[in-house]
């Protein structure tokens, strides 16, 4: 049983890795579906990632940061989404990514992870590992991820975490 955990958690921290460092298509959504469609693919067949860059205003993701934050940083794949917006300064940065309901990682109980309740199917918030506060839920079987450093507060990524399960299309 412990092993298959840990290869659980090794196939989620990959999957993050993917995410965050190659399966990028950095052109817009609408293009992203322009192209499908012009291929002969339809996006009943191909689903069309969502753009998290462009779901939140620069204002929005700096009240979320407490300070300025500069034009997002987004990557995707057919089944995955993140956007990343650093300070302006250089000294913070704020993170959301979607993923596959199927690559939840469930922290809730682990060192400095506490579930929360009222967010999707359950959820999660704590200490990142890669620093500040991360929370994480699972709604309409998608897995929404969230990191914020330094976070104001846990309530502040929480805030953030609904606004994003808001935004998001299901």
């Amino acid at each position: 049983m412990h092993r298959s955990i840990r290869r659980f958690q090794l196939a989620v921290a990959l999957a993050a890795m993917v995410v965050l460092t190659g399966c990028s298509n950095s052109a817009p959504a609408s293009a992203r579906a322009a192209d499908l469609q012009s291929n002969g693919a339809t996006t009943a067949n191909k689903a069309v990632p969502e753009d998290i860059c462009a779901m939140f205003t620069l204002e929005r993701i700096s009240g979320v940061l407490g300070m300025p934050v500069k034009t997002g940083r987004g990557e995707s794949s057919e089944l995955t989404a993140s956007c990343s917006w650093d300070a302006v300064d250089g000294h913070g940065r704020v993170f959301a990514q979607k993923l596959p309901g199927g690559i939840w990682n469930d922290l809730s109980g682990h060192d400095g992870q506490r579930t929360i309740s009222g967010i999707g199917d359950k959820a999660y918030v704590g200490v990142s590992p890669a620093g500040g506060v991360q929370a994480g839920a699972v709604a309409a079987g998608s897995f929404y991820h969230v990191v914020v450093d330094p976070a104001p507060s846990e309530d502040d990524v929480v805030r953030f975490l609904r606004a994003f399960l808001n935004q998001s299309r299901h």
